[in-house]
């Protein structure tokens, strides 16, 4: 079990605030959180096995990201022959288990990229949250910082021929996840799911509020607030905006046309204002789009009015990803890795295609971008670093980790985090 005296300096830690840095450095508390940018810190060009600082050894290779808070890393892995999925928390800085809890959860059917283990945990000062999918059943867990169960829940059926895949999120004092289920392809007998954006209460589990939306197929975004609203991203909505108060739909971009399962990017002050980023998709890269809209304020929708339907600021249909995020690299550029591992960056406000190239290997993981270089892995292990900080970006290097990587690299403080096959690793940076 993890020590009073590390319970006090995880309290601690949350001192800094939810955004900044504490002395653990700066905090990656859900999926996404820093929009896949560590400006502060430098990659290196190349490593090797024997530059990892420590390695934590699993029993399956998930697709699931870990989070951190104030010096603990958490991490699902599941046990399919057990019939189990473990949240663990580890020591960012020696890689040591402090605790591990573990619940049933039957073996179902899932895209063959897909895990038991795929949801990204939520963090913060009162503990970690995870969700996942018990043989068609969801479930959400909130967890102490010592490893006890503060509450948890049944969200009921869910329906989805890849599996489960959506992170929740925490602010200010709401647990948010979108429940996306499939409605349309499905196998004969099965009833088309409904879908929800649920806010629970952090501290109790009860409902806060629950907002039905449009069903065709699953999508997997993390719900991201932004002043007073909650940005989403599904098939049947589009881009759309649910209010933190009570759940209604403040406004919606109705042009993905295709499965989203990227997290959208919010980028503030542009030319264009705030602008909300999502891409929409298939495994086969036919049709593939990234859609931008502007953010209305909160001032200027009218309660009373219908929910307004937004045209897109600019659309990109050439090269664009599927499953991983784009990364910001600075207030006016965008890194993106498609599926089948073209590179693009892109003018964040008017979405110009300032460079492409073709990296090889197909991709799952999403990219990140360290200082003023880019990393992207395959899903073989092939790592590509780009030169991200000039004017005529450039691959720097390609090489293999030597094992497969499905879930996104992050970094905490000094260290990069890498989930290698059926082992998480740890890079210290300069």
């Amino acid at each position: 079990m993890i020590s009073r005296r590390k319970h006090l300096a995880f309290l601690l830690g949350s001192l800094s605030g939810s955004m900044g840095a504490s002395a653990w450095g700066d905090q990656t508390m859900r999926f996404r959180l820093h929009q896949g940018n560590y400006p502060n810190i430098q990659l290196p060009e190349t490593w090797s096995e024997r530059d990892y600082e420590w390695t934590f050894r699993l029993s399956t290779g998930d697709v699931s990201t870990p989070s951190i808070y104030a010096g603990q890393l958490f991490l699902l892995h599941s046990v399919p022959d057990r019939s189990q999925i473990t949240l663990t928390a580890l020591d960012v800085e020696s890689g040591d288990q402090n605790w591990s809890l573990s619940r049933k959860q039957v073996p179902s059917r899932l895209h063959r990229r897909n895990s038991f283990a795929a949801s990204t945990p939520a963090a913060d000062e009162d503990g970690v949250i995870i969700t996942y999918s018990d043989d068609r059943r969801l479930n959400v867990v909130a967890v102490s910082p010592l490893g006890g169960v503060i509450w948890e829940r049944d969200l009921g059926d869910f329906q989805s021929s890849h599996g489960f895949g959506a992170s929740p999120s925490i602010h200010d004092g709401l647990c948010v996840l979108m429940v996306d289920q499939q409605s349309d392809e499905l196998e004969p007998g099965e009833k088309p799911g409904e879908s929800f954006v649920f806010a629970l209460d952090r501290a109790t589990g009860e409902t806060r509020w629950k907002t039905s939306i449009g069903s065709k197929r699953t999508s997997y975004g993390t719900a991201v607030p932004f002043r007073g609203q909650w940005v989403l991203a599904n098939t049947r909505e589009g881009i759309f905006a649910v209010s933190h108060d009570d759940g209604r739909i403040l406004w919606r971009c109705p042009e993905l046309a295709m499965r989203s399962c990227s997290t959208p990017l919010i980028l503030e002050g542009t030319s264009r204002g705030d602008l909300a980023i999502a891409t929409s998709g298939s495994g086969g890269g036919g049709g593939n789009h990234l859609v931008a809209c502007k953010i209305p304020g909160l001032a200027e929708l009218d309660r009373g009015s219908p929910v307004p339907s937004l045209a897109s600021d600019y659309r990109i249909e050439r090269q664009v990803a599927y499953v991983p995020t784009c990364a910001v690299i600075d207030d006016r550029r965008i890194l993106m890795i498609s599926d089948r591992g073209i590179a693009t960056i892109f003018e964040s406000s008017t979405g110009e295609v300032l460079w492409t190239k073709r990296l090889g290997g197909n991709h799952g993981a999403s990219p990140i971008v360290v200082g003023k270089r880019g990393l992207a892995i395959s899903l073989s292990g092939e790592v590509t670093i780009i030169d991200v900080g000039s004017s005529k970006p450039q691959v720097i290097n390609q090489f293999s980790l030597g094992g497969g990587v499905a879930a996104s690299p992050i970094v905490v403080g000094n260290r990069l985090i890498v989930r290698i096959d059926r082992r998480l690793v740890a890079l210290p940076l300069a």
